[in-house]
């Protein structure tokens, strides 16, 4: 099904002086409540007739302990095609052992677990389409969650790179304003100017962008400065299918979309790692704002005139790359953890992101060089 939705096109014929000075924390992230859909109901066991470990027809399903390797092995065995849910076993194992995932009881197949991801593995090898169940971001293991459904066309010619705001954001010093002013249009328009292309505006307090403000786009550039967003539960669904459509994607500052503005929820990581896993990174917060506790590891030096200040910064959140491709343009560690290392900044084989305070400091001055990122994130050139 895919969801209608209203779109403004907002196009900036004059670039507005905006402040400067940022606010002196990023909006942090809560993902350590407990689960929003917590209260759903109890999870039935899953029915198939004659697979592995069932006595019968319609017998439950009760597969081998759950492990990493048995999931990876029956996803490459039932799961190809369009219907893969990793680039390689070896990605799968990665992506698994990543995870938070509890092992749970063999055989239920709707539960946060291990185990109903590898149930829906067997399963698969009656329905493929049922695959996706089995994946990271399985619609029926995520306790209750409905992962919409939202469509988008084919990827455009590349005359079109389509930049995202948020008009809500940081609304008592003009957030919004500041990104879609001078984030993306002035300074990522000027690089997408440079290459022959057009930078399309959209603000996603509307609603996600309509299939045809997308169509002759190649690829997405978003511009959030903090982690609320009206329906964050379908703009993930969007920016997933996105990804999946082979545009790309960049994310400059917050993700944007860790908490929905309607209810309160915070979104699960699964969730929330419907994109970013396919940008090649998973997310699972820590978040701190003690820059005492931070280090930086490394940096480009391409990219970063000189290592970021950490202290000054104060924001930390753990990305770990879990795909193949992803380069590291800064990583730092939180040095209270026990694998504290973060890669705040990097690029992909599907775009990339520089976290809040890594693309500008609380004044907003630049610290990473933006044409570069942007010509390798979304592949005009270079690494």
């Amino acid at each position: 099904m895919t969801l209608p939705w209203a779109l403004r096109l907002f196009t900036v014929a004059t670039i507005v002086a905006c402040r400067t000075a940022l606010p002196p924390d990023p909006s942090p992230t809560r993902p350590s409540e407990p689960n929003p859909w917590a209260s759903a109901p109890p999870p039935p066991v899953l029915l198939v007739p004659g697979l592995p470990g069932s006595s019968g027809p319609g017998e439950p399903v009760l597969p081998d302990a759950p492990t990493c390797t048995l999931l990876c092995s029956l996803s490459a065995q039932h799961c190809s095609g369009a219907n893969a849910l990793w680039a390689s076993e070896g990605q799968c194992i990665d992506a698994c052992r990543a995870a938070d995932w509890r092992a749970g009881d063999r055989g239920v197949a709707k539960s946060n677990t291990l185990a109903c991801r590898v149930t829906w593995a067997h399963a698969a090898a009656q329905d493929p389409t049922t695959c996706v169940n089995a994946g990271p971001f399985s619609p029926a293991c995520i306790d209750g969650a409905s992962i919409p459904v939202v469509e988008v066309p084919p990827r455009g010619d590349g005359s079109c790179v389509l930049g995202l705001y948020d008009a809500t954001d940081g609304a008592s010093w003009g957030a919004g304003r500041r990104a879609r002013d001078i984030i993306l249009g002035k300074r990522v328009a000027a690089a997408v100017q440079a290459t022959g292309r057009h930078l399309r505006i959209v603000d996603v307090s509307d609603g996600i962008p309509t299939s045809e403000s997308v169509r002759d786009c190649d690829s997405v550039v978003t511009s959030f400065y903090d982690g609320t967003m009206t329906d964050a539960l379908t703009y993930t669904a969007w920016l997933t299918a996105v990804l999946k459509s082979g545009r790309r994607v960049l994310i400059l500052g917050d993700y944007g979309a860790y908490q929905d503005a309607k209810s309160g929820n915070f979104m699960n990581h699964e969730v929330v790692n419907l994109a970013l896993s396919l940008l090649g990174v998973a997310y699972d917060a820590k978040w701190t704002k003690d820059g005492r506790k931070l280090q930086v590891t490394s940096w480009d030096r391409s990219i970063y005139s000189g290592p970021p200040n950490v202290k000054a910064a104060g924001h930390y959140l753990r990305f770990r790359p879990v795909g193949e491709g992803v380069t590291p343009l800064l990583t730092i560690t939180r040095t209270d953890l026990p694998d504290g290392l973060s890669t705040v900044a990097f690029t992909s084989p599907r775009g990339g992101m520089v976290l809040t305070r890594y693309y500008e400091n609380k004044d907003g001055r630049e610290l990473a060089q933006l044409r570069d990122v942007l010509q390798r994130a979304l592949g005009w050139g270079g690494p």
